[in-house]
């Protein structure tokens, strides 16, 4: 069940895309889905003007929020290109693609003493 606590997180980085590029920004959700069994939700977040480093670019973001056992997880894909003075538009179905490339993901519980690569998570255990 995505609660607002996903809304929180989202509006908190999509807010601070929106503070850096107001004229440009654009957003869209993608909606709630599952991981493994727990609770996720997507969106898509861009600024077609960013320059934090002085160069012009615009910059996409796919945001996943997962909610763990008692934790909440984030995971982007971020993609810059030419600015644009205008709002990005998304192409449904590269962040569709984009989201299906990322979703194989799995949360595991932290097992005390174990080390990366983690085998009870990978299946080396």
């Amino acid at each position: 069940m995505v609660t607002l606590l996903y809304f929180a997180i989202i509006n908190c980085i999509a807010g601070g895309f929106k503070q850096a590029c107001p004229t440009s920004f654009n957003g869209a959700g993608l909606g709630a889905f599952k991981i493994d069994k727990f609770d996720a939700f997507a969106a898509v977040v861009g600024c077609g003007v960013a320059n934090p480093t002085g160069d012009l670019y615009s910059e996409t973001i796919l945001l996943i929020v997962i909610k763990g056992e008692s934790d909440y997880y984030t995971i982007q894909w971020a993609e810059r290109s030419a600015a644009s003075q205008t709002p990005i538009k998304f192409d449904d179905a590269v962040w569709a693609d984009r989201l299906k490339r990322l979703t194989p993901i799995k949360l595991c519980p932290i097992i005390p003493g174990e080390s990366a690569p983690y085998p009870s998570c990978v299946g080396g255990a």
